[in-house]
């Protein structure tokens, strides 16, 4: 257990629970837990380790549980929409939180969300499911590079469509057409697409 954290999209707390609480299970589930970082944090976003967390609101509820699990130090981190309810400052802020720490402990962070657009800079990869089933698994830079945004059937040519995006279609082709497409693009053409 000590080396995977989670944080998951309901926010779910144990009831009249503080943050100091929670502090201490961290610290007696992950013995490679930070207490610095911790502390370092509770300053940075003013956190009343003294408050119940069920009484705090969602947003603020969102960040102390994702950078709580980021203080265990595991090597996986399991993140299900951290962006939800936050602000925009607050998205930018995670994600660079989110990507140094994979970066400085070599750890992977898992992140499942359906808002694809501050976290584009910080993915090396990309996986896109629906309903169970795998449409695209790829280093983001190949997908971007293996996939081009069409605006018409003629421009599309012989290429695999991948489905359609807005007025215009992702097609599966590395040759010099239309345009690189975007995060949101290639998963809204998966997305799209995926009927057969």
């Amino acid at each position: 257990r000590h080396l995977v954290a989670s944080s998951g999209d309901q926010r779910v707390v144990f009831r009249h629970f503080t943050g100091a609480d929670y502090r201490r299970i961290w610290k007696l589930l992950y013995p490679q837990f930070d207490d610095a970082l911790f502390a370092v944090f509770a300053k940075r976003f003013s956190w009343d380790l003294s408050r119940r967390l069920d009484a705090l609101p969602m947003a603020d509820r969102s960040l102390f549980l994702t950078l709580g699990a980021l203080t265990c130090r595991p090597l996986l981190l399991l993140i299900d929409e951290p962006f939800q309810h936050l602000t925009p400052h607050e998205r930018e802020m995670l994600c660079g939180l989110l990507r140094s720490y994979a970066d400085e402990h070599r750890s992977t962070v898992l992140l499942a969300s359906t808002e694809l657009y501050e976290q584009e800079p910080i993915l090396d990869r990309i996986v896109v499911l629906k309903n169970g089933r795998l449409l695209c698994a790829a280093r983001l830079d190949e997908a971007r590079r293996t996939h081009r945004i069409v605006f018409s059937a003629d421009e599309a040519g012989d290429f695999l469509t991948v489905g359609p995006v807005l007025a215009r279609r992702l097609v599966f082709c590395d040759e010099e057409i239309g345009r690189v497409p975007t995060l949101a693009e290639i998963v809204t053409g998966y997305l799209n697409g995926a009927s057969s």
